[in-house]
């Protein structure tokens, strides 16, 4: 993410006790699509192999998020077979909208499964192995199956049948078991393996249509000559943003009065950037960086002022998401 660390070399490195320190943080994203909450939503037809299970479990996945007015699709076969719903998962402008007049369904979810492909395969390598306490040849056999999962889906709105999400969702899962001078049994791991993707592909969908969880991962500066980043990054660690602020705070005070030299006070505005924009206090963590990177230029620090930027233009759009209601 950072490439190589902006210290010279590692005997500098060890000198001076510059370092960085990892630090993990689970945040609230935006659904990839703006959708109200409350919304009337319909799993319709998903063609091809395994459709039904994979509509079914994406019926579940919707309801499962708590923000819209999921409708059964065992009430929606009449419907949907009165309107002759497109075998191949996809509905004209004149179904989707009569559709949503006979359902009251605001949104449609319809697509196909391209592709539901499992394989299983023996590869034999001729290898040394020792026998008897001597090296000899053998043959180590390696059976593997997989299962590759491609569906595309799109999000409809009734009202005027227009498309506003559509995605290709790809997802494949392995598994192999090795014997040596013997053909392993079949492994047989089809439904386990296929359960998989459709998870896989289910959660891909959930985040199309829903806030989620999201992890990021940022580097914190240390320095000896300023043992309060060290303070405030454990403060960090826990999540106690308050007290690394604080610490941040008074290792960019210290390093002004002493003062110390430019790079040093662009670590501490950096981490006080860091601890204001990843605590949700962007005005905050965007003029520190920028302070960080007058001081030192590091394109480090500039990628961060445009992931804090992204933090906040999400921030709006996730309170669009979760207080527009239907």
């Amino acid at each position: 993410m950072f490439g190589p660390l902006r210290c010279s070399a590692l005997l500098a490195i060890l000198a001076s006790g510059c370092s960085y320190t990892p630090l993990t943080v689970t945040r609230l994203a935006p659904a990839e699509l703006d959708i109200a909450t409350g919304k009337a939503v319909a799993v319709t037809t998903i063609a091809g192999n395994g459709g039904d299970s994979l509509a079914t479990a994406l019926t579940e996945a919707l309801v499962q998020t708590g923000r819209f007015q999921v409708l059964e699709r065992r009430r929606l076969e009449p419907v949907m077979n009165e309107l002759r719903f497109s075998a191949a998962g996809h509905v004209s402008d004149e179904t989707a909208m009569s559709f949503g007049e006979m359902t009251g369904a605001a949104l449609l979810v319809v697509g196909e499964v391209v592709r539901a492909e499992y394989l299983e395969q023996l590869r034999p390598e001729v290898q040394q192995c020792t026998k008897d306490g001597k090296l000899a040849e053998c043959t180590v056999n390696t059976r593997s199956a997989s299962y590759a999962l491609r569906v595309s889906l799109e999000v409809v709105e009734t009202e005027s049948g227009r498309v506003i999400g559509a995605r290709t969702l790809d997802a494949e899962k392995r598994q192999e078991v090795k014997a040596t001078d013997l053909e392993p049994p079949p492994l047989a791991v089809e439904p386990a393996l296929s359960a998989e993707c459709r998870a896989e592909v289910v959660a891909a969908f959930s985040r199309m249509v829903a806030p989620h969880q999201v992890q990021v991962t940022v580097f914190l500066r240390t320095d000896d000559k300023l043992p309060e980043l060290e303070s405030g990054n454990v403060q960090a660690q826990i999540g106690n943003w308050t007290g690394a602020i604080e610490q941040y705070q008074s290792a960019v005070a210290k390093a002004a009065q002493q003062p110390l030299p430019a790079e040093l006070q662009a670590m501490a505005y950096y981490n006080l950037g860091i601890g204001y924009g990843y605590s949700g206090a962007y005005k905050e963590g965007l003029e520190a960086l920028q302070q960080a990177i007058t001081l030192d230029p590091d394109p480090r620090y500039r990628e961060q002022l445009a992931v804090v930027r992204g933090f906040q233009e999400d921030a709006a759009r996730l309170a669009k998401q979760i207080n527009a209601v239907h």
